[in-house]
């Protein structure tokens, strides 16, 4: 319910319509998780892209709209950091969380950081803020695969400013 967010938001001092309300960032992680699925399902449909960075998504599409090379939508492998980088913006600010999970993949590999990627997403409402989505999929990872990957989990959120 709409009511419910603006109450929780308000609880916690932030106003409307700024970007730490946690309804925006919700969006920004499942909009993060979108694009970071589009890599990896293209990746294991056609194989590791040649032409341009496995991080960059919809190359295919964002060549009539970008004037750089290599022409990506956005990126899964960015430098941007929370809160500083927030921007209200759902494709922007996911671009925060999707590093994070990339560099999951990068340290536990395809397989494992994509299985626990995925369960972890049966945790979040679409109000879940960033850090509660960070320590639900630190915890999924701990629950699938031991300490190991939830150390890595944890890094790479901490490495975001997320956790």
């Amino acid at each position: 319910r709409p009511e419910g967010r603006r109450l929780r938001g308000a609880r916690a001092g932030i106003p409307p319509g700024h970007p730490h309300r946690p309804r925006r960032v919700g969006h920004a992680h499942g909009q993060a998780f979108g694009d970071y699925l589009a890599v990896v399902v293209t990746s294991w449909a056609a194989g590791v892209p040649t032409k341009t960075p496995e991080a960059c998504v919809a190359d295919w599409d964002s060549v009539s709209y970008t004037s750089t090379v290599p022409h990506c939508l956005r990126r899964l492998d960015g430098t941007k950091h929370y809160p500083q980088d927030l921007r209200g913006e759902v494709h922007a600010d996911g671009e925060i969380w999707s590093r994070a999970l990339w560099d999951i993949r990068g340290a536990l590999g395809d397989t494992k950081a994509s299985t626990l990627i995925v369960e972890a997403q049966f945790a979040f409402a679409p109000d879940t803020s960033f850090r509660d989505a960070a320590t639900a999929t630190v915890a999924a990872a701990r629950r699938l695969y031991g300490a190991g990957a939830a150390n890595a989990a944890t890094r790479a959120f901490q490495a975001r400013g997320i956790l």
